[in-house]
């Protein structure tokens, strides 16, 4: 009775950081806009390495490198939640940025290791089974992208203390340059190609990318400060009313944080790679997997405001309820509007012009692929509500279980390798798909449970920061 007592207290006090759907807005759209501008710059780095010669080899390769670098970069995203989550002085500041730093330079060094010893090109011929110049060609990009995980940090870490900031303007503009690079590219290939190989080209363009995007991620931050950093960090604080003068963090404190969210971060990677290997054993092996890569790449950019639902409830009071409810309501709201997108892009001719148009995709498959976006007509739903809820495990730092969470729902794509040899070869993408949703949709499940059997426990957890 305690317990209940001391959680409806909650109803009974005012939120030190009271929201409303204007300040809820102006906080998410900018990071949503970057993040589908990142998703976006992706896609269109793809049809740029088009225009290279023979460019379905270099292609190749250079999506293998990318893959297996993505695997090992993937919990670099977790270095703005741990920015966000533990900031809460000056001390803390520095002790995450030192994390930060500590971690670019162990996943340098990791890189290193993969691109000049013999244990990259075993990785590359066992994970991946190339061999002879593919495998070259893939060890190449490889070292071309080699510094990525600095950029990668270097861009994370200022986007963390930009939200901490409560000034994200400069997130949307950074990754708009993104995409504006990459189209520059496009139309100077051939004048490239005659300083720069072939095999390093993609790496190259990738590389600068995220360099200008980082660039201006830091420019802007130091703007914003005027070079005072710190200062300006304690004084956002201070105004938010979230500022801890005695709150001191260790490394073990924030590795027992980072660690099994990076951890999931890198196992996330693994879920369609299972989907793509049991897509394989099908009919038409290679129709299907080239329709579910282009339908997960416009599912990425369409439910791509979903993925900064975690920064919205951590970095906000989301547990009192009258701000629970204003979050929740703008859940609902993102989930509609992306619905009746996908809606649109399903049924409409709209999707014929993306899939045939920008995605190139052959007229003759066009059919199997707007039935394929049909399946994943509730792809964005499952994907909020998961977002949401691992939003509310990370803001009272319970991230032990998110490794587990993600294991689990990667079983699931293992049920393809069941179905997928007796189903009709049309279907197999949207099979596909509908696992996917059914794996979001099981995570969002099982966290919202253990959420509530920790707050059961220890109901402190939302009445005041861990």
């Amino acid at each position: 009775m305690n317990k209940k007592n001391n959680i409806d207290n909650i109803k009974n006090t005012l939120s030190n950081d009271q929201v409303s759907y204007s300040k809820l807005v102006k906080f998410f759209v900018p990071l949503g806009l970057a993040t589908l501008m990142i998703a976006t710059s992706n896609m269109l780095l793809n049809r740029c390495l088009g225009f290279i010669p023979n460019s379905e080899f270099y292609i190749s390769s250079f999506s293998v490198a990318r893959t297996l670098s993505m695997l090992f970069m993937s919990p670099v995203s977790a270095i703005t939640l741990v920015v966000t989550s533990f900031t809460e002085n000056k001390n803390t500041y520095l002790k995450v940025q030192k994390f930060a730093i500590i971690c670019a330079i162990v996943m340098l060094l990791w890189f290193m290791i993969l691109s000049y010893t013999p244990l990259g090109e075993l990785t590359f011929s066992k994970l991946y089974n190339l061999q002879g110049e593919l495998l070259d060609n893939a060890l190449v990009s490889f070292r071309t992208i080699m510094f990525l995980p600095i950029l990668f940090l270097l861009r994370n870490f200022f986007l963390a203390t930009s939200i901490k900031l409560r000034n994200i303007r400069f997130a949307a503009i950074g990754s708009l340059l993104r995409v504006i690079v990459v189209i520059l590219f496009s139309f100077f290939i051939p004048e490239m190609l005659l300083v720069i190989k072939p095999q390093h080209l993609p790496g190259f363009i990738l590389f600068c990318m995220i360099f200008v995007e980082s660039l201006v991620y830091a420019l802007g931050v130091f703007r914003i400060t005027k070079g005072k950093v710190i200062l300006h960090i304690v004084q956002s604080l201070k105004e938010q009313n979230t500022y801890k003068y005695d709150a001191i963090v260790s490394y073990k404190k924030i590795l027992k944080f980072a660690l099994p969210l990076m951890l999931s971060f890198s196992i996330a990677q693994l879920i369609p790679s299972f989907s793509q290997s049991a897509l394989a054993l099908g009919q038409n092996a290679a129709v299907i997997l080239s329709i579910y890569s282009i339908s997960l790449n416009i599912l990425h950019i369409i439910s791509s405001f979903n993925f900064q639902l975690p920064q919205l409830v951590v970095n906000h009071d989301s547990f009192h309820p009258t701000n629970r409810h204003i979050i929740r309501r703008l859940c609902y709201i993102l989930g509609a509007v992306i619905t009746m997108i996908m809606f649109i892009v399903a049924f409409t001719k709209l999707g014929d012009y993306i899939f045939i148009s920008i995605m190139k995709l052959s007229i003759e498959h066009l059919d199997v692929a707007k039935l394929t976006l049909k399946f994943a007509l509730f792809y964005p739903a499952a994907s909020i509500f998961m977002s949401y809820k691992r939003g509310k495990l990370i803001k009272i730092r319970k991230t032990g279980i998110l490794v587990f969470e993600r294991a689990l729902s990667s079983v699931l794509p293992l049920i393809l390798f069941l179905i997928i040899p007796n189903i009709p070869w049309m279907y197999g993408a949207g099979i596909g798909i509908i696992v996917l949703t059914t794996a979001n949709l099981a995570s969002g499940i099982f966290t919202s449970i253990v959420f509530n059997m920790n707050v059961q426990r220890n109901p402190s957890l939302i009445t005041r920061n861990p």
